[in-house]
């Protein structure tokens, strides 16, 4: 088991890149990515998250040898970098094997199982709900990333959401404080609510079918945000995770391959 603070001097220098399990499976699959993400280890440090093993967690039991590959190549890429949330509730980088956070993922995998269901029946409220508020998908679009927030209908609604509900309200000024950005618990509201407030105001909406695949995107969402850089290739998830950082202040720059690849 490896399990430790990193606190390297190298490391400490090097930026942090949370790459989007799409782009890891792109990794697994393509050589050619494989050896530009392995180059680019010189000036970067990979890290992943706990919702990584969440997908690997799915996979059914008697596919072996397919469940081991990925802790493989996850402990390759990585360098077993990622996140742990402390008893501080302060979310932290930790030395973890896959293995390591496999096994604490499958002992809450009910949970998880029943976090699934919880956000069909949310996804369908949603798209209710951006029907009944009388959003236009299209038009909410075209909004720019940074400017979604400002637009005098979905600035209403945040509003309206926050005096209706305290606790989201009192985590939101919280976390717009960065003094108190890392309070695991906090960040982790804010940022899932807001996404669930583009998704209600129909800003780059998602498909019903992929209820269970944007729960997971929000969780990286979540982990990636103590990065300095967010590799996302599905251009949807993309831009709402652009316009949740603006609106959070959260200074990780969100990237499609491409971007980070010929710019970075």
């Amino acid at each position: 088991m490896i399990t430790n603070h990193l606190k390297s001097n190298e490391e400490s220098i090097q930026s942090t890149v949370y790459l989007d399990y799409n782009v890891f499976i792109n990794y697994r699959n393509h050589q050619d990515v494989r050896e530009i993400l392995h180059n680019k280890k010189t000036q970067y440090n990979y890290c992943y998250g706990p919702p990584y093993l969440e997908e690997v967690a799915n996979i059914p039991s008697e596919k072996f040898e397919h469940i081991q590959s990925h802790k493989n190549d996850i402990d390759t890429l990585f360098e077993f970098h990622t996140f742990r949330p402390t008893d501080t509730n302060k979310l932290v980088k930790v030395q973890e094997s896959a293995a390591t956070v496999l096994k604490r993922v499958t002992e809450s995998l009910d949970l998880s199982k029943k976090a699934e269901e919880h956000e069909k029946s949310q996804f369908s409220l949603f798209k209710s709900q951006c029907k009944e508020l009388n959003f236009d998908p299209k038009k909410m679009s075209n909004i720019p990333f940074d400017e979604i927030f400002n637009h005098a209908d979905v600035f209403l609604f945040v509003e309206e959401l926050a005096i209706n509900n305290p606790v989201f309200l009192q985590s939101l000024r919280k976390t717009l404080n960065s003094a108190t950005k890392k309070n695991f618990t906090e960040l982790q509201h804010s940022i899932a609510v807001l996404f669930n407030v583009l998704e209600i105001v129909g800003f780059r909406p998602e498909a019903a079918k992929k209820a269970r695949s944007r729960m997971h995107d929000v969780s990286h969402a979540i982990y990636a945000s103590q990065c300095d850089f967010f590799i996302v290739e599905d251009n949807k998830f993309r831009e709402k995770c652009k316009a949740v950082y603006h609106f959070l202040k959260i200074n990780t720059k969100v990237l499609s391959y491409n971007e980070f690849i010929e710019n970075f």
